[in-house]
């Protein structure tokens, strides 16, 4: 029997579903308790973690760049270090994030195997989806492995002692010297066990804020969207889940954890897949006592039964529209229609369902025209659209733009992949406050070469002003939906008591804010 950890460091808390519960890291654990082994889920995006770690260091950490290192950081490594050492473990996946949380684990990784060198450490998770083996040619890494997508198999050949060589969705180096692959196969996750939500194997699961992750399949997605991660790492078909399996884990966690508010993952969830889930619910005895929120798609998930979703306890979902300008839904190789858009957003809207648009902008190439034109459509769906997301337009490594950029008007700098691969995603920031991009684009009839990152900041702030102040329309990702409806609160109130407790570090106080909801 190995002892096998699955560790998770986010770093300061930028998202608020960096508290919820990882499905992918609980399916993990069981994947390795089903081999034998004996797991154990260390997850710092928890209450205890951010208070452990505290708010100063957690801002000193967000502050410093990749390369920086002080006295205050180094011995933080060192305790975290320590404590893991002193679990003994023989295999360690650990779930990298963009920006701090990056850093940290890099470095944890790497002072853990001078001091363990036979620990065989395997990266996980967003950052390895986004930059691959881009993370093996880094100065220091100390990772045996990347795992690609959902890796499931790679879990389990791993657990099994298999030879890295033989495991299929790992990226890793050959004795060559070379990188190399391993044949990234489909899979499908109920061929694998349910998630572990064993208290016991999940440490501090219960300082969580308990909204869980459901996922309806893969995570496949079968379109190429040309700024997209998605197709490289899940690949392109979709492997179905059992709805009778889904309901099943609800089920169980209904019961026996008392969780009723889930988020469906997919980010293109099977076409009926939301509506068969809805109807297994409604014939369940679950139907008014769980409630939800998911990624959807305007065009392959356009023809779901939208009321019946709703009966079924069904918030909100999110729909990534990117543009309602045809020539640059064209040019982002998105593959929807404007009249697709429309026409579901209203449906899902009058089915009672609170809808979430996000939207590219600025694209590479965008014109005058294209965002007045989409400026307008989104004046003429306020009605029907409930939250409207806006990001400009960023370049990852695996996808068309991050292959062939000059094919899209992209101008990568020099030390783009350096920079890139630790630049700190700050979501709840104002654009103008991000370091700028290590990149540009043609923007408004202008080369790439002539476009500053303060240019792309200037559109992209009248942009959002048009939308937020003329338009009326809020900025609320699509589970903020979901938790206004747990702390039975209008989903403006709800964001407005979350986000300043994130944003002043006041993790006693966000908290307190959910435990008052659960005493309720």
């Amino acid at each position: 029997m190995k002892k096998v950890l699955i560790y998770n460091f986010s770093g300061e808390l930028a998202e608020i579903t960096h508290l919820f519960p990882s499905e992918r890291l609980a399916r993990i654990a069981a994947i390795a308790r089903t081999a034998g082994h004996d797991p154990l889920i260390i997850d710092r995006a928890n209450f205890s973690g951010l208070l452990e770690f505290g708010a100063d260091f957690l801002q000193h950490l967000g502050d410093m760049s990749y390369a920086d290192h002080d006295v205050i950081y180094d011995a933080q490594v060192q305790r975290e270090v320590d404590n893991l050492v002193s679990l003994a473990p023989d295999l360690l996946f650990l779930n990298l994030w963009h920006g701090a949380g990056f850093k940290f684990s890099f470095d944890l990784a790497r002072e853990l195997k001078a001091k363990k060198p036979d620990l065989q450490i395997f990266g996980v998770g967003q950052k390895v989806d986004w930059f691959g083996a881009h993370i093996l040619e880094l100065e220091g890494q100390a990772f045996d492995g990347l795992i690609m997508g959902l890796g499931y198999a790679a879990v389990e050949c791993l657990c099994a002692g298999k030879p890295i060589s033989e495991t299929p969705s790992l990226i890793y180096r050959a004795p060559s010297g070379e990188t190399a692959t391993g044949d990234h196969s489909l899979l499908n996750p109920d061929d694998y066990p349910a998630p572990l939500y064993d208290n016991d194997v999940y440490l501090d699961l219960d300082r969580k804020i308990p909204v869980y992750t459901l996922i309806l399949s893969n995570q496949a997605c079968p379109n190429q969207c040309v700024y997209c991660i998605r197709p490289t790492n899940y690949g392109r078909s979709q492997q179905r889940r059992e709805i009778a399996e889904v309901v099943k884990e609800v089920q169980w966690l209904y019961e026996h954890r008392g969780v009723t508010h889930f988020r469906i993952e997919d980010s293109t969830p099977p076409p009926r897949a939301l509506t068969e889930l809805a109807e297994a619910l409604a014939a369940s005895d679950l139907v008014g006592k769980v409630f939800f929120c998911a990624f959807s798609r305007v065009d392959s998930n356009g023809q779901e039964d939208f009321e019946l979703l709703k009966r079924a306890g069904f918030i909100s979902l999110f729909f990534g529209i990117e543009s309602l300008a045809d020539e640059v839904l064209l040019s982002l190789s998105k593959g929807i229609t404007v009249s697709e858009a429309g026409d579901t957003l209203k449906r899902a809207h009058a089915a009672g369902i609170r809808t979430v648009g996000s939207f590219i902008f600025p694209t590479p190439r965008e014109t005058e025209k294209s965002m007045a034109l989409t400026l307008e459509r989104i004046r003429e769906l306020r009605g029907s659209l409930d939250s409207a997301l806006v990001l400009a337009a960023g370049v990852y490594p695996p996808t068309p733009w991050g292959q062939d950029p000059e094919k899209y008007g992209i101008k990568l700098d020099e030390d783009y992949l350096d920079r890139v691969i630790i630049y700190p995603v700050k979501y709840m920031l104002p654009l103008r406050e991000w370091p700028p991009y290590p990149l540009t684009y043609d923007l408004m009839g202008r080369p790439a070469a002539e476009v500053s990152f303060d240019d792309i900041v200037d559109v992209h702030e009248v942009f959002v002003k048009t939308v937020r102040e003329d338009f009326g329309i809020p900025g609320l990702p699509d589970y903020y939906f979901l938790l206004a409806h747990r702390l039975a609160q209008h989903p403006t109130a709800a964001a407005a008591a979350i986000v300043p407790l994130m944003m002043s570090r006041d993790y006693a106080g966000l908290e307190a804010l959910f435990q008052r909801e659960c005493a309720k």
